[in-house]
C-alpha cells in the first residue's frame, strides 16, 4: 500500500505534473505548427497523440496528489490502466485514418510504448500463472474445441477479404483438432502418472483461454494484413504522403 502523497513526498509528483503538462502543451504547439507546414503536416496526428498521453499522465498524477485513495491499491492500478487505455484508444483512432508511411510510422511509435505500459500495469494485477504442464494441458484441451469455430470464422473472413476460398480447409482444421486432442490426453495422463493433482486447473483454463484468443487474433491479423496487401488495400498506409489542405 502506498503512502499518501503529502508534504515532501508530494514535491516530486508536483514536479512531474508540471513537466508532463509542459511537454503536452509543447506537443500541442508542435501539432499546430505542423498543420501549417506542408512538409511536417504528416506528423500532426502523432503530436496530438503524444500531447494526449502526456496530459493524461499529468491528470492521473494530479488525482493521486489530490485524492489519497487514488494512490492506494487497487485504485492506483485502475487509474493508470484507465488513462493509458484512453491514450491508446486516441492513438489507435488516429492510426485508423492515417495516410502515408510517415504518419502511420509516427503514430505506431506512440501507440506501441503506450500498449507496453498498459500491459505492464495490468500484468502484476493478474493471478500467478499455473505450472507449465497444467497450462499446456488446458491450452491443448481448449484448442481441441476452438479449432473448428476458428476455421469457420477465418473461412468467412478470408473469403470476404480475398474473394477466394480459404487455404485453411475443414480437413486441416479437423487434423489440428485431433492433434490438440491427442496432446491434451497425453498431458493429462502425464499429470496423473506423476501424481500431480491439477489444483490450478481453473486458473490454467483462464490463462489458456486468453492465450488461445491472442494466438488466434495474431494469426488472423497477420493473414488479413497479407491478404489486404496482395489486393492493394494498404495503399493508404504505405503510399507516399497525401498532402491535404
Amino acid at each position: 500500500m502506498h503512502t499518501s502523497p503529502h508534504g515532501p513526498q508530494a514535491i516530486p509528483l508536483i514536479i512531474g505534473i508540471v513537466t508532463m503538462t509542459l511537454i503536452g502543451c509543447a506537443a500541442l504547439v508542435a501539432a499546430h505548427l505542423a498543420r501549417k507546414s506542408r512538409r511536417y503536416r504528416s506528423y500532426r496526428s502523432a503530436c496530438i497523440s503524444f500531447a494526449c498521453l502526456s496530459l493524461l499522465a499529468a491528470a492521473g498524477t494530479l488525482l493521486q496528489v489530490a485524492l489519497p485513495i487514488c494512490n492506494q491499491q487497487p485504485y492506483a492500478t485502475w487509474l493508470n490502466v484507465s488513462f493509458l487505455a484512453l491514450a491508446g484508444a486516441i492513438s489507435a483512432s488516429f492510426l485508423c485514418v492515417a495516410h502515408g508511411r510517415h504518419e502511420t510510422t509516427s503514430l505506431s511509435l506512440i501507440l506501441a510504448p503506450t500498449l507496453m505500459l498498459l500491459v505492464g500495469d495490468i500484468w502484476p494485477a493478474l493471478p500467478a500463472p499455473p505450472p507449465l504442464t497444467e497450462l499446456a494441458a488446458a491450452y491443448t484441451a481448449l484448442g481441441t474445441v476452438l479449432v473448428l469455430p476458428y476455421w469457420l470464422a477465418w473461412r468467412l473472413l478470408h473469403q470476404r477479404l480475398t474473394g477466394r476460398p480459404s487455404p485453411f480447409t475443414l480437413r486441416r482444421a479437423l487434423g489440428f483438432s485431433g492433434l490438440y486432442g491427442a496432446c491434451a490426453i497425453v498431458l493429462f495422463v502425464a499429470l496423473c502418472w506423476h501424481g500431480h493433482h491439477p489444483t490450478s486447473l481453473p486458473s490454467a483454463f483462464g490463462w489458456a483461454g486468453v492465450a488461445n484468443v491472442v494466438v488466434a487474433l495474431l494469426l488472423s491479423a497477420g493473414i488479413s494484413i497479407y491478404a489486404l496487401y496482395r489486393r492493394g488495400r494498404l495503399q493508404r498506409w504505405l503510399s507516399e504522403e497525401q498532402q491535404r489542405s
